[in-house]
């Protein structure tokens, strides 16, 4: 299982994304990005970030 918490990229958000791939985890925390922080879509640096923060639990 694969995870990732929001957390680690932006300070007091408690959403964590969880999946069996990397791909489902950064397809869940992209939409959560466009619904709980208004990011239309995430600059190629964001995504990096959060393929870097992607952990298995």
């Amino acid at each position: 299982m694969k995870e990732l918490r929001c957390k680690d990229m932006k300070k007091g958000c408690g959403f964590v994304a969880r999946g069996r791939t990397t791909q489902s985890v950064m397809s869940k925390t992209a939409r959560h990005a466009k619904a709980a922080h208004g990011i239309e879509k995430m600059t190629a640096a964001m995504s990096r970030k959060a393929r870097a923060a992607v952990h298995t639990v």
